[in-house]
Parts: C-alpha cells; structure tokens; sequence
C-alpha cells in the first residue's frame, strides 16, 4: 500500500493516477486486512485529493463487485441511495417498491451503518424503523454486512476521517441483486459523465437524478439522464406540471417523521411515489416514441393502491 500512498498523495507535482491495474490491487488490499488504519487513512484522504480518475474507480469497481455476495432479483430495480443518509426530503422507496410491485418490478435497495459526510436518516435506519412497526415491506433490502463486509468493516474508519472518499461514489450501485436497471444522484451535472463512465457497462439504463442529496429520488424541479449504450439522454421535471408541491425543506425531516410519512403518506406525497415510479418504469420500459411520464403516472394514481 505504500507504494499506492505514494503515488497519490506526494503532492500536485509528484502525484500519479494508478492504472486500472494498480486500482484492482489497491482495492483488494483497502478490503483485506493486511493494511493499517493510518495506511487506509493515508491512501483514501490522498486519493480524493488528487483527485481520482475514471480508470481508477472502474478498477476499484471492479473488485467491489468481484467480492459483493450477489442474490439474483428478477425484474428488479436498484435504488442507489448515499450511505450518509437523507435530510432534505423524506425517502419514498417504500411507497414506490408498493407501486412497482403492481406492475412485476421489484425494488431493490441498499444499507450499512453511517458515513460521513452528512449526519442524514439512512436507509438502514428507516428499515429498521419500518420493521420494528411491522410495516409490509414491499422492497428488497440488502444489508451490506452481509453482501460485502470488507467494506462495511471500513465504516469506523471512514467516520474517523469524517470527510468524503472515492467510497461514497463507489458504493451507490452494489449490483447485489444483479439488476439490469438502477437510478442513483449525482450533486452537479459535471458528475453526469463520471458516474455514466463508471457504471454503464453494468447496466443496461440507469438514471441520474441531479440535485437531490445525491439521492435518486424526485423531490422537487429536477434535471435527470437516462443513460443507455452510450447516450445520455437529458430531461427536466417539474412536480408542478403534475400539481405536486416540492415536498423538500430546509430542516431536516427526523426518522419519526419519515416514518409517520410512509405510514400514512400525505396525498402529496403519495402523488410525489407516483411521479416516481413513473420515471424509474420509463428506464426499465421504454416507449418508443420517446419518454412517457405522463401516462405512467396516470397509470399509477388511478390504480389507487
């Protein structure tokens, strides 16, 4: 690991990008137990400051899923929610796996303990939650103890360093169901091309949702691609052209609200699942005179589930 220190955190005049080589075996020793914590500490703070290329995440990406345990869901769809949790908007999956399920699609999402950098509700903690109340759970949930523990193993260390690393983009998209289409965020458009560089040939469309706390889901007037054999195809929703208030905010919604939400969704909210599930079928079924929101939404509101 040393060797991998050096090249990535010397300085602006000295750094080196790892080939993708040397990424595959810079992740494999980052998920064994032959590096010391200062050597992770070292390597990850110096990787993202120099900062990584798309070889190297595709060669880190590529050991990640090497040793993530997979547990085949058919038709199934991967929400890549950030492992740092949610503040701004309650979390929908669950209304969206319900009304998925009315149409064969399984929802498939992800969780482990917390990472920084934001202090938010995770999924982990509001299955939890859900499960305790007995709520009907009509989603795959994944734990990541389970599918990959060599990386939930790095948590406390990743809370010791308190600061993003090239981890938190690496992880969006386990792939533990081996599912063919997915939906993640990104922060800034400029992460569009990363994120499509990184993932596409993992999957056959996906959606990259902006401007959400890097969460998939539609929360208020947002930009999204879908990314499907090289294109990256861009659109731009407002709930409001579906008489859908924003149901962000600038406090954040606490897990007892968040599952007071799910428990008995507020017609606005549930109005937002829908609008949600629409977009996430349009990936998996495309139309073919081009994207069909609309009528997936009607759809949906009129089942009244």
């Amino acid at each position: 690991m040393r060797e991998f220190i050096k090249k990535v955190a010397t300085g602006p005049k000295g750094n080196e990008d790892l080939t993708l080589q040397e990424a595959e075996c810079m992740m494999r020793l980052l998920l064994s137990s032959d590096v010391s914590d200062v050597e992770m500490t070292a390597f990850l703070v110096g990787w993202r400051l120099k900062p990584e290329t798309i070889k190297e995440y595709r060669g880190a990406y590529n050991v990640i899923l090497e040793k993530t345990k997979k547990k085949n869901v058919q038709n199934s769809f991967e929400l890549g929610f950030p492992f740092d949790g949610k503040n701004d908007s309650p979390y929908l999956f669950p209304l969206i796996g319900k009304i998925l399920k009315t149409e064969g699609v399984h929802l498939v999402v992800t969780g482990d303990e917390r990472v920084p950098a934001k202090n938010g509700v995770t999924v982990k903690m509001l299955h939890q939650k859900l499960r305790e109340r007995e709520f009907k759970q009509d989603y795959e949930y994944f734990d990541r103890r389970d599918y990959l523990p060599q990386l939930s193993q790095l948590t406390g260390l990743r809370n010791l360093i308190g600061l993003r690393t090239a981890l938190n983009t690496l992880e969006k998209f386990s792939l533990v169901a081996e599912s063919k289409f997915a939906a993640t965020g990104v922060f800034h458009k400029p992460y569009v091309e990363k994120y499509a560089t990184i993932f596409e040939d993992r999957l056959k469309r996906f959606l990259l949702v902006s401007g959400n706390e890097g969460s998939p889901e539609i929360a208020k007037k947002s930009k999204y691609w879908i990314i499907s054999e090289g294109k990256r195809d861009e659109f731009l929703v407002d709930p409001l052209d579906f008489g859908i208030q924003p149901i962000n905010r600038n406090e954040m919604y606490s897990l007892e609200e968040q599952f007071a939400i799910i428990a008995d969704p507020p017609e606005n909210v549930w109005m937002m699942a829908c609008l949600n599930a629409a977009i996430y079928l349009e990936v998996i079924r495309p139309q073919t005179d081009g994207v069909n929101i609309k009528n997936n939404y009607d759809l949906f509101l009129g089942k009244k589930i």
